[in-house]
This record gives C-alpha cells, sequence and structure tokens, in this order.
C-alpha cells in the first residue's frame, strides 16, 4: 500500500496477473486500521502452503456490522459482487465494469447484469411517460 499515492499493490494468485488499485476515501481509513495490525508485512494474512487468503477477517466484519445471514453467507466474493452491481446501477459501461474487475472475457462480467432489470424497466416507463 502507498497512502501517499492513494494506491494498492494486489498480486492476483488466480490469474498470475498483478495490478494497481487506487483506494476510496473509506477503503484508506479502513486499510490504516489493518495496516496498523498487520502480520509479517501483510494486511491480509495467507496460509502459505495453499496460496489462498485468510478469510476469517471478513466474518468478524459481518459479525461486527450486524448483517443478517438470512440470505446466505457473506465472502470475500460477496463485496466483489455488490462493487460490480454497484457501478452497473450507477451507469458505468460494461466493458468499463469488465476492465475494472480484470475479466478477460465479457461474459465473465455480464453475470452482473441480471441486478438490472428494475432500472432497465424505470428506463423504459421514463420515456415512455415523458412523450
Amino acid at each position: 500500500m502507498n497512502f501517499e499515492l492513494n494506491t494498492i499493490f494486489a498480486r492476483r494468485l488466480k490469474r498470475g496477473n498483478d495490478c494497481l488499485l487506487l483506494m476510496t476515501n473509506s477503503l484508506r481509513a479502513v486499510m490504516k486500521r489493518r495496516f496498523k495490525t498487520r502480520i509479517d508485512k501483510r494486511v491480509f494474512p495467507m496460509k502459505r502452503e495453499k496460496l489462498h487468503a485468510d478469510t476469517v477477517w471478513v466474518q468478524n466484519v459481518v459479525k461486527r456490522s450486524g448483517v443478517s445471514l438470512e440470505g446466505g453467507k457473506i465472502n470475500s466474493h460477496t463485496f466483489r459482487h455488490s462493487c460490480a452491481t454497484r457501478l452497473l446501477r450507477a451507469g458505468m459501461d460494461i466493458t468499463m465494469v469488465q476492465k475494472f474487475l480484470g475479466h478477460k472475457n465479457i461474459a465473465s462480467t455480464m453475470v452482473y447484469l441480471h441486478t438490472l432489470p428494475s432500472e432497465v424497466a424505470s428506463k423504459a416507463v421514463a420515456v415512455f411517460n415523458s412523450g
């Protein structure tokens, strides 16, 4: 993490391509708190033998937040899904979301479009109501 440049260098083990991410103000605040309690220079400790991130912290955050788990479990991919959905709902182009998520194939990004029918319907209604 580089707090001066407001960036995070992320090593992506799944695909082997690393990337540089920009921090939002709220992410920066969280990362500063986590940075103070890091272990072995890692903000998110790793299980060395399997190279998968230790996700116990996600469950702790969910528990502290008081979020209901009735709809299913929450994991780190839930945050990724929420981010993609929020970007699409805000009107970001699907190809920009694809690049943001690092998907090589647009089909991988298009799975997030299922969250948008109400927005599509409301825009159609607005068109017909205006004329």
